[in-house]
């Protein structure tokens, strides 16, 4: 909290992950290396997700507090039963919570649970969360801005696209691996979290129907200002995969006009973070 309080334009960035409980349903402790020593009660060695958010808010005594704060709790929801026992559990107070008017932060907090589930995590690996995080704030999760004058277009994450990224990721791992990882994603105003220093890199993958198409076909792929960027003679060897850039591309499958048994294939096609499966109907 000191460190973030020199300017209102710096940044804060929480990552817990470990063992976590509930208490109440919006509530999510987390649970330190001294969980239920008994000095003080089970949960005097823990944080609460609120109190540790709550105190970093904009006071009297730290004015000029970082206005952007991301928080992200990779730790089960679940109310153990042995909490059930007591009438209230106080964590351990990190902060004094002094009273404000104005909470004018984009501060949003992403669990990797829903409550009452757990966060899954793989033996010997990273947890699940933590992964697609990762792989979101690489590039997935960017989303295009408005073109510069020189007709490029810059790409950012922002809280949206994290949310909506995170959920595509995390429902492709768990049809992967059969899990069933359910988010809660993070809740804010519109907020940049940051800049790509490019466009993100996407996996292109196309397949040609019927097979045969394959064999007669050449592939011709250009981006928004018409350059090649994925261009095959006949035949194609198929499975046709490629990574390129996020934006816009013209594909274009053609075939010998002498050939009557196939027909063009051509498409304007966004193609988006993280991957995209098209099928070109050359019948």
């Amino acid at each position: 909290r000191q460190d973030a309080s020199q300017s209102k334009e710096n940044s804060t960035f929480f990552y817990f992950a470990g063992h976590g409980a509930r208490r109440t349903q919006q509530d999510s402790v987390m649970l330190l290396p001294e969980f239920g020593n008994p000095n003080g009660g089970i949960l005097s060695r823990c944080i609460d997700t609120r109190t540790l958010r709550d105190g970093m808010a904009p006071t009297p005594s730290f004015p000029n507090i970082a206005r952007k704060q991301l928080y992200f709790v990779d730790a089960c929801r679940i109310v153990p039963e042995e909490f059930r026992k007591f009438e209230q559990l106080n964590t351990f107070g990190i902060f004094d919570i002094e009273a404000n008017d104005v909470d004018d932060r984009s501060a949003p907090l992403f669990y990797a649970a829903i409550p009452g589930t757990t966060a899954i995590g793989f033996a010997g690996k990273q947890s699940l969360f933590s992964k697609a995080l990762l792989e979101c704030l690489q590039g997935v999760a960017g989303e295009p801005q408005q073109e510069d004058p020189n007709g490029k277009v810059h790409w950012q994450i922002t809280v949206s696209s994290l949310n909506d990224a995170l959920s595509r990721v995390i429902a492709e791992v768990n049809q992967m691996s059969g899990t069933d990882q359910q988010f809660e994603p993070g809740v804010s105003g519109p907020a940049n979290i940051c800049n790509l220093a490019a466009a993100p890199q996407v996996e292109l993958t196309l397949n040609l129907v019927p097979a045969g198409a394959a064999a007669a076909g050449k592939l011709d792929v250009r981006n928004s200002f018409g350059l090649p960027a994925w261009q095959l003679d006949p035949p194609l060897t198929p499975p046709l995969k490629k990574t390129v850039e996020a934006g816009y591309y013209t594909i274009d499958v053609s075939f010998d006009p002498s050939n009557q048994q196939f027909c063009k294939y051509y498409r304007v096609q966004p193609v988006l973070p993280p991957r995209l499966a098209l099928t070109a109907k050359c019948g």
